[in-house]
């Protein structure tokens, strides 16, 4: 699996995951608890963001993975090439 992420102690992901068209499935806000109840360790998130899938090929297919990301980052360029641009993003990356 490949994951694009985005975050920043000042952004304000719910603004941008509100009007983006990127398929986000996971929402994390600065101060929130790490892992969910009756988990909870204690531990809080440092900074807001969100997660994309951008490739669903299993850990081991890293070449799928890439042409998958290729194929991603094309479709999407326009919308990743505005979120490289809000105010308070702080990094942005993929994770194989």
């Amino acid at each position: 699996m490949c994951v694009l992420r985005a975050l920043g102690s000042h952004f304000n992901v719910d603004r941008f995951v509100e009007k983006t068209s990127l398929p986000v499935f996971r929402i994390y806000r600065r101060g929130e608890p790490l892992r969910p109840r009756p988990k909870s360790t204690g531990l809080k998130h440092a900074a807001s963001g969100f997660s994309v899938a951008v490739s669903d090929a299993p850990w081991s297919k890293l070449a799928s993975q890439i042409a998958d990301a290729e194929r991603f980052l094309f479709k999407h360029r326009r919308e990743i090439a505005r979120l490289s641009r809000v105010r308070g993003l702080q990094s942005l990356g993929l994770g194989f």
